[in-house]
């Protein structure tokens, strides 16, 4: 696979999976065992984490700005906008309740590639300043008796 054809399997990946939230795209595209992620290992639990991202964010759209490939990986320089408009979790972080704000946050992605396949997708964004947009620390659960 060359480098133009992983770039445009990586603008798909943006575009069908996330944009439009086509899972037919990991059918085509991710290993059936899933890819080396944080925490988003199997397609069932991309499927999860792409369900929760669009409920909590029903307008969320990538933008890719840049792509840079060299040998198996892919680099993307994005960002996304969004509403918060529903209950949102993040890993083991939240829940946080919806907030009506607008957000435009920037991301890097890297994918990793065998066999025309994601293998591995690693990000590098700021969790902590992307928190503070969303109100901060999530509301804490409290006992009531």
């Amino acid at each position: 696979m060359s480098a133009a054809e992983k770039k445009a399997v990586v603008r798909r990946y943006f575009e069908e999976l996330w944009n439009k939230g086509d899972l037919a795209f990991m059918e085509e595209y991710i290993r059936p065992d899933g890819m080396h992620s944080w925490g988003h290992e199997t397609r069932e639990s991309w499927r999860v984490a792409l369900s929760a991202w669009l409920t909590a964010f029903p307008d969320f759209r990538y933008h890719v700005d840049d792509l840079v490939a060299e040998g198996d990986i892919v680099a993307a320089n994005t960002h996304f906008t969004a509403t918060h408009r529903g209950v949102f979790h993040h890993g083991k972080s939240g829940p946080w309740p919806p907030t009506g704000k607008s957000i435009d946050f920037r991301e890097m992605i890297f994918f990793h590639f065998a066999d025309g396949k994601i293998i591995g997708h690693w990000e590098a964004w700021n969790s902590r300043a992307f928190e503070q947009l969303l109100g901060g620390e999530p509301p804490q659960e409290t006992a009531t008796t």
